[in-house]
């Protein structure tokens, strides 16, 4: 095997090894009930997140009150891609906050916080149909992505930067072979 060979097949070694083996996404949150920002008429009976891929037990949801007091039962409960937590406590008027630390199938956690409201007139007491369908979470706020995905982020651009500089020894190494090969 000649140098140029053997050159070659190093540089698409380390290409092969360093580029990613799965370009699949990770898993989001794609819709909540209630939606995050929402003002509700009345507090649900409990509380529902949809992933866009299934979620793995164990899968945890607390949802709070203004005090930080739990009032969600401590059972979640996971069905597919869906996950959702009953309601307990039937406090009923003013800010909750609900936050959730799930396990994707593909095995990547995804969290985040949501929060809603119930209008301090409203009464606390069953929504109607209506009101507990799935709303979109389209142009969710910051803080209530998944903080994974600013550590997805910094691997992804660590993995393009060794790319590059592995290309960039990779040439450096051939120009330098092929050189000497003119020389010899």
């Amino acid at each position: 095997m000649t140098h140029m060979s053997r050159t070659i097949a190093c540089i698409l070694a380390t290409v092969a090894v360093a580029v990613p083996q799965s370009a699949a996404a990770h898993a989001e949150l794609s819709s909540s009930t209630p939606r995050d920002g929402s003002v509700v008429k009345l507090l649900p009976n409990r509380v529902t997140l949809e992933l866009s891929e299934a979620v793995k037990k164990p899968a945890f949801v607390v949802v709070s009150d203004e005090s930080g007091k739990r009032i969600n039962s401590d059972t979640v409960r996971v069905s597919g891609r869906t996950v959702s937590s009953a309601i307990a406590d039937r406090a009923g008027r003013g800010r909750f906050t609900i936050s959730y630390r799930l396990v994707s199938s593909d095995a990547h956690v995804v969290s985040g916080t949501l929060k809603f409201s119930v209008p301090r007139g409203s009464a606390s007491a069953t929504p109607s149909p209506s009101a507990a369908a799935p709303t979109s979470i389209s142009g969710e706020s910051v803080s209530s992505k998944s903080r994974d995905s600013v550590s997805d982020t910094a691997g992804i651009v660590f993995i393009l930067v060794a790319l590059v500089v592995m290309t960039g020894l990779s040439v450096l190494i051939l120009l330098r072979l092929t050189g000497r090969a003119g020389k010899d």
